[in-house]
């Protein structure tokens, strides 16, 4: 069994899911506009990087809340 979060963490947690999600839209947006393939290429990494970041922390805290 979980630990239970303390209103501190779950407000910590919510913030950095609200910065990722700006990550990964600016990734997003910045890939859309690069015109060299390398720079491309970088942003959508990155993008990806983050999302996959956001998707564990995400998936974490479903199985503590079990």
């Amino acid at each position: 069994m979980g630990k239970k979060l303390t209103v501190r963490e779950f407000n910590g947690i919510k913030k950095l899911v609200l910065v990722q999600n700006n990550l990964i839209y600016r990734f997003e947006e910045y890939s859309k506009q690069a015109t060299e393939p390398q720079l491309r290429e970088a942003f959508q990494k990155l993008c990806a990087s983050a999302k996959n970041h956001k998707q564990k922390l995400l998936k974490a805290l479903e199985v503590s809340d079990e």
